[in-house]
């Protein structure tokens, strides 16, 4: 964890059981009074043909813009959610104070915990995790990306997910 402008880092996988839903809502409703954007993000990919969507719901104040993104030949699930993230990053403006919430545990510890000592083991998706950091690198304040745990009735990753399934059914 950094202090001043803070990024919170998971020590480990979470669960939904550890999850306080009525601290998510409050934490976000002061995220969006303190001006911060919002995002939620969540990719989809199905097994059988490997074809793949994301979906970001962005909130900034009182607007809300929906991104659903699909079509991807064979991909992965993991490929997707991190997608969904490096799409946010390269949208949102770099003087923005931005607020990252994904429900996968993989993508965000990947960011916060473990890429860069990925990228120098060349491991897969590596490219992808390059493409990240140096976005990450050209905010004026560090963003920050937090686990939530997905199917738990949190209205903005809910629309993500639908977002998500939405861009991957499209053709």
């Amino acid at each position: 964890m950094r202090l001043g402008f803070i990024r919170i880092v998971n020590s480990g996988f979470l669960s939904k059981k550890n999850f306080d839903i009525k601290l998510h809502l409050i934490e976000s409703k002061k995220f969006l009074r303190n001006e911060f954007v919002v995002a939620y993000t969540d990719g989809s990919c199905y097994y059988k043909d490997r074809r793949g969507g994301f979906g970001v719901l962005l909130q900034y104040k009182k607007e809300k813009k929906k991104i659903s993104i699909g079509c991807i030949e064979d991909t992965t699930v993991s490929v997707m959610e991190l997608s969904a993230i490096l799409d946010t990053l390269r949208i949102v403006q770099k003087d923005s104070k931005l607020v990252i919430y994904s429900d996968s545990n993989y993508a965000v510890c990947a960011i916060n915990e473990w890429a860069e000592g990925w990228i120098l083991e060349e491991r897969i998706n590596g490219g992808i995790f390059i493409q990240i950091l140096n976005e990450l690198k050209k905010f004026d304040r560090s963003p920050i990306i937090r686990w939530i745990p997905g199917h738990f009735n949190i209205p903005g990753n809910e629309i993500a997910d639908q977002l998500a399934s939405e861009g991957r059914k499209r053709k």
